[in-house]
């Protein structure tokens, strides 16, 4: 990897299984960072992977963090990885760059309020999410360091499909059914993953469902105790505020990467994957649409986008916070989904904020 023109330091946490696709994100962002140090379980993928980067390994999270200090930080997976020790990283200022997201309700309240008080103790401010455009070399703030934060990687809402398009909240007015499906193989990301995008999308378009029905097929006898155990195929029905629906369909066994959005109002349909929109009114005529050149696009490319408009959106004095859904409020509708697939009845997201004092 080239170290001379990099604009960002970068620490890697990964294990095995994601070694692969950590190793396509590194080659897609080329020299706009440097890996400094590379840990996770000693195992020949990771040894291999430090070895070819020529930088020190590790198999202690917080070792790493703390004798490699870097504006980003890759992690892959949570295997390894305390609460204290995200604090840690947030508390330097670091941006983790995570493949999967927090799995416990309570540590994302407290790791959101441990960014607040990082930014507040640093004199950093954590500026805003929506501007730039693909591009490698843009991957990476070339100056100040970066305020702590974690975001989850590669988010719909930063895919080329989504961001291609004007806001359309004001032409299709309240959602009647919001469909969303993601797919993909294990080796992209976990089943948990693609469900915490799922309701992140269907948050940013409606309030918390009422409540949540959902069944989880695949190669599991009985549905795990925790979000991280699930695998296979999940599909939800939502009772959502005002008499509207929302339909979630994941799965991490399911072959090449794919996402997919509908929205249904009583004024328009709105039609986005992660290359492309369109936008049609009521009567079925074309209001708007992008349609790309490409006809798809790899997972560790979307990661790459997604960063890239980080760096850019870090960089910025100007760019404003996108608006988007508490991780808490997502967490409580994936675990909504897990215990509606385990007692096979509705369950409601906000009882389960209610039982964190939420």
């Amino acid at each position: 990897m080239p170290s001379e023109a990099a604009e960002a330091e970068l620490t890697i946490w990964t294990d095995a299984q994601r070694v692969a696709r950590v190793t396509e994100v590194l080659d897609r962002l080329g020299s706009s960072v440097e890996p400094i140090g590379v840990g996770g379980p000693r195992t020949a993928p990771i040894n291999e992977l430090a070895g070819h980067l020529g930088c020190p390994q590790e198999d202690d999270f917080r070792k790493l963090l703390l004798d490699h200090p870097a504006a980003f930080v890759l992690l892959s997976t949570w295997r390894g990885v305390s609460r204290e020790d995200i604090q840690t990283a947030i508390g330097q200022g670091s941006v983790i760059v995570a493949l999967e997201p927090i799995a416990v309700i309570g540590d994302a309240v407290r790791l959101a309020k441990a960014r607040t008080g990082a930014a507040a103790t640093t004199g950093i401010t954590a500026v805003g999410c929506n501007s730039g455009t693909a591009g490698a070399a843009s991957a990476a703030p070339a100056a100040a360091p970066p305020s702590g934060r974690i975001v989850v990687m590669p988010a719909f809402t930063e895919s080329p499909g989504w961001t291609s398009a004007a806001d359309p909240a004001e032409l299709l007015g309240a959602p009647h059914v919001i469909s969303f499906s993601s797919s993909g193989g294990v080796d992209d990301c976990s089943l948990f993953g693609r469900l915490f995008d799922a309701w992140r999308v269907v948050l940013r378009l409606s309030d918390l469902p009422e409540s949540i029905d959902a069944t989880l097929s695949g190669p599991l006898g009985e549905v795990p105790e925790d979000l991280r155990g699930l695998t296979g195929h999940l599909a939800a029905h939502a009772r959502m505020p005002h008499g509207g629906a929302a339909l979630v369909q994941v799965s991490d066994r399911a072959g090449p990467h794919r996402r997919g959005l509908r929205v249904i109002s009583e004024q328009a349909q709105w039609d986005v994957d992660d290359l492309g929109y369109q936008l049609h009114d009521a009567s079925g005529k074309l209001l708007d649409d992008h349609q790309p050149q490409q006809a798809t696009i790899g997972f560790a490319d979307l990661i790459v986008r997604h960063w890239t408009r980080l760096g850019k959106r870090i960089t910025s004095s100007t760019a404003d916070e996108p608006a988007g859904a508490d991780d808490a409020d997502v967490l409580a509708c994936c675990l909504a989904s897990r215990l509606s697939a385990r007692t096979g009845q509705g369950e409601s997201p906000r009882k389960l904020l209610e039982m964190q004092g939420l």
